[in-house]
């Protein structure tokens, strides 16, 4: 269980380096001041790609790994109810907000959603206490909250303040799963 538990941490950090190759990704392929050439935004997109693979692979191996019966939800429902807060919030920002539709709330939902499977295998095989989970899911829906609202926002920015904006749920999301890690340490 502990191979399996370490393997959730490394997949968490594995995450925060995809969110900053992302971050330099976006800046260089989204940088309204500057314009980079295609070949570095190509490697940034690929490495972005790649670690974001891996932390993948990583958090799902190890949350696999886990004995099923002590985890506190079923796996299935977590997932389930990600899918069904995917579904509303797409109905939600582009009929009610108008929002144009775009990967980046499938990223946001998604990064939940695994986020919060990580702390539900955690807290369920004992890795976290009680007050690690309260902080991790205290901070996992503030990132989820402040990223949804510079997904709404983005379009109606000028281009500065946009680009700023879409970096904002990248470095909230890198700093949440480190917290995560984090509350499993301290506990």
């Amino acid at each position: 269980m502990d191979g399996a538990v370490s393997e959730i941490l490394r997949g968490n950090v594995w995450l925060a380096v995809c969110c900053g190759i992302y971050l330099a990704w976006w800046c260089i392929a989204f940088n309204p001041l500057r314009d980079f050439p295609m070949p570095l935004k190509v490697l940034g997109f690929v490495a972005t790609l790649a670690c974001g693979i891996l932390a993948v692979v990583l958090l799902a191996g190890g949350m696999g790994a886990l004995p099923a019966e002590r985890i506190a939800l079923p796996g299935w429902a977590v997932w389930l109810i990600g899918a069904g807060a995917y579904g509303l919030l797409l109905f939600v920002t582009s009929h009610f907000f108008g929002r144009q539709v775009t990967t980046e709330l499938l990223l946001i939902v998604a990064w939940a959603t695994f986020e919060l499977s990580c702390v539900n295998a955690l807290a369920g095989v004992g890795a976290m206490g009680v007050a690690g989970v309260v902080v991790a899911i205290v901070a996992t829906v503030a990132t989820i909250g402040i990223s949804m609202a510079c997904y709404l926002a983005y379009y109606d920015l000028a281009p500065v303040p946009a680009f700023v904006s879409g970096m904002v749920p990248l470095v909230l999301i890198a700093a949440t799963g480190l917290i995560v890690d984090a509350c499993v340490a301290l506990s």
